[in-house]
């Protein structure tokens, strides 16, 4: 553990050991520009410890944080509406014929094979493609 001597640690003498060599003495702030904190560090009162377990030397080598990054390239499986296209459209990336199951699968926040079973099956399902021709084309995937 360290310990904290009476002299104030801007007049210590500091030492440290870089690839087992010795060097020094430095005031503080040479020292710190010279070490990292596992690096080992002397000064009268302490034996060799590394320099982020030196009481006044902590403030200088702060205790790493975990830092968790979410991964925001993954592809989601939450369908949510989408308010970004004004109207109805047709989808230029999820397509088939003209797109419009697509586009109606994006602006609803339906899954599209829903979307094409209820078209495929409904009465209008011809009228349904052929409204996909006059319809703005507009990309749905990210």
């Amino acid at each position: 553990m360290a310990i904290n001597t009476n002299k104030t640690s801007e007049f210590q003498e500091y030492y440290c050991l870089i690839n087992e060599v010795q060097y020094g003495p430095y005031d503080v702030a040479s020292l710190i520009s010279k070490i990292d904190r596992n690096t080992l560090v002397w000064r009268d009162g302490i034996e060799w410890i590394k320099a982020s377990e030196v009481i006044e030397l902590k403030k200088f080598f702060p205790d790493p944080e975990l830092v968790v990054i979410q991964n925001t390239s993954t592809i989601s499986n939450e369908i949510t509406p989408s308010t970004s296209y004004p109207g109805l459209y047709c989808s230029s990336d999820d397509k088939i014929i003209f797109g419009l199951c697509g586009g109606l699968s994006h602006k609803f926040g339906l899954p599209v094979g829903l979307i094409r079973i209820i078209a495929f099956f409904s009465a209008g399902f011809f009228y349904v493609y052929i409204i996909g021709i006059f319809l703005s084309k507009y990309p749905t995937k990210k």
